[in-house]
C-alpha cells in the first residue's frame, strides 16, 4: 500500500506543468509583491539578475528594477482564460441592456415615418402612434435582447481573467531560493 501511494504522489508531481517552470526569464509577464508594498507590481521581465528583476510596466515601457531581497511574493501569467460564468453573466447583462435600449429606441428606429427628414404631419401622427404600439416595442426589445445578449457574451469570452501560477521568493545568504505551490 505504501508503495502505491508513494508512485501515485510521485507520478503527479511528474505530472505537474508547475515543476517545469521554477524560475522567471526574459520576456515572461509576472505579478511582484513587495515586502513594504501590498499591491502588487504586474510587468513583463526584461532582465533577470542574481540581485534583481527588471520588469517592463504593464501601462507603458517604464523599467521598474525589483531587488530580490525585497520580493516577498512572484506569480507567474498562465495567459487568460475565458470562463463560461463570465460569458453567461456577460450574456445577462448586455442582454438586459440590449432589451431596454430595444424598448426605448426600437419603435422610433423600426418606423420609417419617423426617420424621415420631411416629415409631413400625417408622418408625425403615424409616428407617434408607432411609439406608443405594444407589439412593435416588444420585437424591438426581443431584437435588442438577443443583440445585447450575443455581443455581451462574446466580450466577457474575449476579455477572459487571467490565470496566475504561484512562485514564492525567499532570500537566502546565496541569492534567492524559488518553490512552487500546487493546488490540487
Amino acid at each position: 500500500m505504501r508503495r502505491i501511494v508513494m508512485f501515485l504522489a510521485f507520478g503527479l508531481l511528474l505530472g505537474s506543468d508547475a515543476f517545469a517552470r521554477q524560475t522567471v526569464e526574459a520576456g515572461d509577464r509576472v505579478r511582484v509583491t513587495l515586502r513594504n508594498d501590498p499591491k502588487p507590481v504586474v510587468g513583463t521581465v526584461t532582465l533577470r539578475t542574481a540581485e534583481g528583476l527588471v520588469l517592463t510596466s504593464q501601462r507603458g515601457q517604464d523599467s521598474i528594477v525589483l531587488p530580490l531581497r525585497a520580493v516577498e511574493r512572484i506569480d507567474l501569467s498562465r495567459g487568460r482564460s475565458p470562463t463560461w460564468s463570465r460569458a453567461l453573466m456577460g450574456g445577462a447583462l448586455g442582454g438586459a441592456i440590449g432589451a431596454l435600449s430595444g424598448a426605448l429606441v426600437g419603435p422610433f428606429v423600426m418606423n420609417s415615418e419617423c426617420l424621415t427628414l420631411r416629415k409631413t404631419s400625417n408622418d408625425l401622427a403615424t409616428c407617434g402612434r408607432a411609439l406608443f404600439d405594444g407589439d412593435q416595442r416588444a420585437k424591438a426589445a426581443m431584437v435588442g435582447g438577443i443583440a445585447g445578449a450575443i455581443i455581451g457574451s462574446f466580450v466577457a469570452l474575449v476579455t477572459g481573467t487571467e490565470r496566475w501560477e504561484e512562485i514564492i521568493a525567499r532570500p537566502s545568504p546565496n541569492g534567492v531560493t524559488v518553490g512552487v505551490s500546487l493546488r490540487f
